[in-house]
């Protein structure tokens, strides 16, 4: 038997509830700070948003790093607009 949070689980993904995967990256400039040559990945995840009941204060997002930093965030978007705050970054839905 399973427990009532792995139940749940398995009901929403046989129902086809699923979290989106997510990453955020980092644009990397030429020299002039002009043409975008390259991205780093920031970070990658997933957006269990669809999944969190009305007025829930779960994480709607977790996180990390190719370093191994660990994270959560309201949702992909609030991810993104926290790496946006230092970095020019965009978000990538997987």
């Amino acid at each position: 038997m399973h427990g009532d949070g792995e139940a749940e689980l398995l009901r929403e993904l046989a129902e086809g509830v699923r979290p989106r995967g997510f990453a955020v990256y980092e644009l990397i400039r030429d020299e002039d700070g002009g043409e975008v040559v390259d991205a780093e990945l920031c970070v990658w995840g997933l957006d269990c948003t669809a999944q969190r009941p009305p007025g829930s204060d779960d994480a709607g997002a977790v996180f990390m790093s190719p370093h191994g930093m660990l994270g959560n965030a309201e949702s992909a978007e609030a991810t993104f607009e926290m790496f946006a705050m230092i970095r020019e970054v965009r978000l990538v839905w997987l």
